[in-house]
């Protein structure tokens, strides 16, 4: 298995151990290389100062290790979550590990006009 996801787990994991209330979900964004790991509950995320230390550590350490691939903490509340989990910690529903051809699907959730235009498409409003 990818080293990148190995040591993301092997931190999630840790992190659940310690807080045992706390719950993960990641997933890969393959066009701009990120990890998505959603955190909950959000009280922990925002609140707990021991969680907060070790993930700023982390995602130090992560960054420095692996240059050009990037970390996204996120609650289920912010704009950007998980949709694809490739893997999760502390969720029992969610425990089969979603193969990598299968987790380049990313979807952000912006809250933005969901217009679509294409390349060569006009859009002309005719006025009669």
């Amino acid at each position: 298995m990818d080293k990148r996801i190995e040591s993301i787990k092997d931190f999630l994991q840790s992190i659940h151990n310690k807080f045992s209330l706390m719950k993960f979900k990641c997933e890969y964004d393959s066009i701009n290389h990120t990890y998505i790991i959603e955190v909950h509950p959000q009280e922990e995320f925002t609140a707990n100062n021991d969680y907060i230390s070790l993930e700023s550590d982390f995602w130090d350490k992560f960054e420095n290790e692996h240059q050009g691939y990037y970390l996204l903490f996120v609650t289920k509340d912010s704009l950007n979550h998980v949709s694809i989990p490739a893997f999760s910690i502390g969720y029992e529903e969610i425990n089969e590990i979603i193969q990598p051809a299968q987790m380049s699907k990313f979807e952000f959730n912006f809250s933005l006009a969901s217009e679509h235009i294409y390349a060569g498409e006009n859009n002309y409003a005719l006025a009669a």
